[in-house]
């Protein structure tokens, strides 16, 4: 078994696939799942709030048959754009049905907890019903969802929804930057038995080489596939963020008002080898941008085969980890699984959290977020400014 990275396409993409169908790059398409790309990847993930008036999103955008298509029902940007203030006409049927239409994988539509708890769970649990009772269409999989800021939310949330008769499970715990309270809340569920667990469990917005290493290792140690999502890849057309090879955590920015100082290219990508530092420097090609999010696209699906590789020999993946001081990720995530095994859930986080590995308060983490860039985390402060972005 292995933990599947399942890009999150964002508008960005799809606009260009919708409105500019005509557009490749020497001689490619500027997809990444036809026999056209440069490279192929089986999965992606699409939202249904964004793609709602689409009827056939597999003929509009081309997927091929053979892609696993994921659908995140779009709670999230129904639930932001209902706190702003903006009017959503789209009912929950309407979500359903499109996800009937579209989707491998599906995910019901939930309100992430963003503010009240009670109040994103009621919600929740009345779109939840609806999809239970209403659905049609039982030829593809529909994933229950389990929410939480800490072990207290995670267990109500699960012990709400439990009893819905869904086919599988996707965890959207917050903040999911801490991969080991996304680990508790897959524990959570796997000591409760929940309904159709195994080879169906899906991670919301998470691609960090942190949680790539640790999702390989649950996949492994409970012997189930899992999936996970994100769209980081794609701030290479929001912000021309260009991730260094076999990198998912350093990047350069070939932003606006920035000095040319790289004369060639440091990645033999199928997209960097066929074309050159001059083309990644132009800010007058509408190309560039996507080319950039599908060259860190390559890069985010090639570490994580690397890492799903490795993590069968556990000194050869430690060894990894080392080079990407990642060490004590890896230690402690054996060691976490092991104890749970051991002695469950409840009692291996009371052990851990005395440790300080869970981040419990999601305010605090948001806060930290906006005012630390996460690259800056990784160097030493002395030799900061031999690594300016370009």
């Amino acid at each position: 078994m292995k933990s599947i990275y399942v890009p999150a396409n964002g508008q960005q993409f799809e606009n260009y696939w919708k409105n500019h169908p005509e557009l490749e790059f020497n001689g490619y398409d500027i997809k990444y799942f036809t026999e056209k790309s440069a490279f192929q990847h089986d999965h992606a993930l699409v939202n249904a709030y964004y793609n709602i008036d689409i009827e056939n999103v597999r003929k509009t955008y081309g997927y091929p048959s053979n892609l696993k298509l994921l659908v995140d029902s779009g709670g999230f940007q129904i639930a932001s754009f209902t706190r702003k203030g903006k009017p959503i006409s789209i009912q929950p049927i309407d979500i359903l049905r499109w996800i009937e239409k579209n989707a491998d994988i599906g995910m019901n539509l939930d309100e992430p907890v963003v503010n009240d708890f009670d109040t994103s769970l009621k919600r929740s649990l009345e779109n939840f019903q609806i999809f239970q009772n209403s659905r049609e269409n039982y030829n593809f999989k529909l994933y229950n969802i389990l929410h939480g800021h800490n072990l207290t939310q995670i267990k109500n949330w699960y012990n709400a929804v439990k009893e819905f008769d869904f086919d599988g499970w996707a965890i959207g715990i917050k903040p999911s930057s801490n991969v080991f309270l996304q680990t508790l809340g897959y524990m959570v569920l796997h000591e409760n038995n929940a309904k159709n667990l195994l080879n169906n469990i899906h991670f919301f917005g998470m691609s960090s080489i942190q949680n790539m290493l640790a999702l390989a290792m649950l996949s492994h140690h409970f012997n189930t596939k899992i999936t996970f999502d994100s769209s980081t890849f794609n701030m290479g057309s929001r912000t021309r963020m260009y991730y260094l090879p076999m990198s998912a955590r350093y990047f350069l920015l070939f932003g606006r008002n920035k000095q040319k100082l790289m004369k060639t290219l440091p990645c033999n990508c199928p997209y960097c080898r066929n074309t050159n530092i001059d083309f990644m420097y132009s800010q007058d090609n509408q190309l560039v941008p996507i080319i950039i999010s599908l060259h860190n696209l390559y890069q985010f699906v090639e570490v994580n085969k690397t890492i799903n590789a490795l993590v069968d020999d556990y000194d050869a993946l430690l060894k990894y980890a080392r080079s990407l001081n990642e060490t004590k990720t890896v230690i402690t995530m054996q060691n976490f699984l092991n104890d749970y095994n051991q002695h469950g859930y409840q009692k291996t986080y009371n052990d851990y959290k005395k440790s300080g590995i869970f981040i419990e308060n999601f305010e605090q983490e948001k806060k930290k977020a906006e005012t630390q860039k996460n690259i800056n985390s990784y160097f030493p402060s002395k030799t900061e400014n031999v690594y300016q972005m370009l």
